[in-house]
């Protein structure tokens, strides 16, 4: 069972595990699955993949997870997320998407409690956020979603997943080399991402471009107007990136 002095604080002041469930209805995907969420988050262990989802309850009543991370295409999903969301609202889901999925299902499946949405082939850099955000800080994390192309508004584009993983890390303070370091590009890589931002957002500089991702719904959590300030303009004064850098 659960050892409570097993457990952590989030940022919300509620405690976590330090396990993760993994779903998967195939075997070898899972461990693939599971080998990837080991990797981005490694202060954390990760149970053996469930392949059902009475398996993932089973280990939920025994480990009292950090949080699952589901591998599946819409319909087991969203099973998942129904009955999670019944049984164990507290327990953040973070869905790696296998397969199509319209923008009716993606809307039906954030509706059930989902907390992040990725497509399956992320990046172990691109996990680590989303695991961070749905986890530790009880965000969420929707790159991509159908909300978000919307949200983008009149003269603005939508974001890619990654350019919206390093707006995430912009909001976080850092620098285009420390962002490199993070997703394993190459700073010029990183550099022309922060333009592609800039441009589709239509925002002056890095702070106006995370204020606009706050505003637009494409940052979740957002801090207090001082943080905004400090972190992203921080990271201006380091990159001195214009919209033309």
């Amino acid at each position: 069972m659960d050892d409570p002095a097993n457990r952590h604080a989030r940022t919300d002041g509620r405690t976590y595990g330090r396990t993760i469930v993994v779903f998967d209805p195939y075997p070898i995907s899972g461990l693939g699955v599971a080998a990837n969420a080991a990797l981005a988050l490694p202060e954390l262990s990760t149970a053996a993949p469930a392949g059902t989802v009475d398996a993932v309850f089973e280990l939920i009543g025994a480990t009292g997870p950090a949080m699952v991370i589901a591998h599946a295409e819409a319909p087991e999903a969203m099973r998942l997320a129904t009955r999670l969301g019944e049984r164990h609202p507290e327990v953040p889901l973070l869905v790696l998407l296998s397969g199509a999925a319209g923008a009716d299902t993606l809307r039906a499946l954030r509706a059930a409690g989902v907390r992040g949405l990725l497509p399956s082939d992320v990046t172990a850099a691109e996990l680590r956020v989303a695991m961070a955000r749905t986890c530790f800080r009880r965000g969420h994390h929707y790159p991509g979603s159908p909300e978000e192309l919307t949200a983008a508004g009149p003269g603005r584009r939508p974001l890619s997943a990654r350019e919206h993983t390093v707006l995430v890390l912009v909001a976080e303070g850092m620098t285009n080399d420390a962002i490199a370091r993070q997703l394993y590009l190459s700073t010029d890589t990183v550099r022309c991402h922060v333009r592609s931002v800039l441009s589709k957002l239509a925002a002056h500089n890095r702070t106006h471009a995370v204020a606009l991702g706050y505003r637009l719904g494409l940052l979740p959590c957002e801090p207090e107007p001082a943080t905004v300030s400090t972190a992203a303009t921080v990271a201006d004064t380091a990159e001195d990136v214009p919209l033309h850098a």
